[in-house]
């Protein structure tokens, strides 16, 4: 009898987990992607919690001012549009307005685990100011899940390299958010 119950409540939690999936059409119509090229990426400051000495809010002991994570924001963006090799007639302005900043702790992971995101607000227009994309919230997690108890606290990396890993995980979704399709799960992670 036993058996059954945990099989029973494996195949609903699985029903439940494959139900709060969903398919993702890209931001931009496939279509219009492929002839668009970003020539520019801007950042918008303003919107980060700070800390009272005016550093951004990390939730790690990790100084950072906003100033240097809007450039460091700025070139991780580059790099990823960069890398999608773009050479469209349509060219386009990036812009991102970011909203938060959430580095998980080892004593964060020891209690309850995470990923560290950043959370952004995205707006695509073109050089003339037509909007190809509205403004939307996009979130950017590290490239790991990192469970709770004492293995995730042991296995939390530095701050400067969940800070690096964090910036590429959001320039990376931002992109794939804006020009490709797929399956978002759970809190907007990203399945294939």
């Amino acid at each position: 009898m036993a058996f059954f119950n945990r099989r029973s409540f494996l195949a609903l939690a699985s029903a439940i987990v494959l139900a709060a999936c969903e398919e993702h059409t890209a931001l931009v119509d496939p279509s219009v992607s492929s002839n668009i090229n970003i020539v520019d990426v801007q950042i918008n400051p303003g919107s980060l919690p700070l800390k009272e000495d005016g550093s951004v809010r990390t939730g790690r002991d990790y100084p950072l001012t906003e100033t240097q994570f809007n450039q460091q924001l700025d070139i991780a963006l580059t790099r990823q549009i960069r890398a999608r090799g773009m050479n469209g007639g349509t060219n386009a302005v990036l812009s991102v307005t970011p909203t938060k900043l959430a580095l998980v702790s080892p004593g964060q992971s020891f209690v309850v685990g995470g990923r560290s995101q950043i959370e952004g607000i995205v707006t695509l227009k073109t050089t003339q100011g037509e909007t190809l994309v509205a403004p939307v919230t996009v979130k950017g997690f590290t490239d790991e899940l990192r469970a709770g108890g004492l293995i995730g606290a042991m296995t939390t990396p530095s701050a400067p390299e969940d800070y690096r890993r964090t910036l590429d995980g959001f320039a990376n979704n931002v992109s794939r958010k804006l020009f490709e399709n797929l399956t978002v799960g759970i809190g907007g992670t990203v399945i294939n």
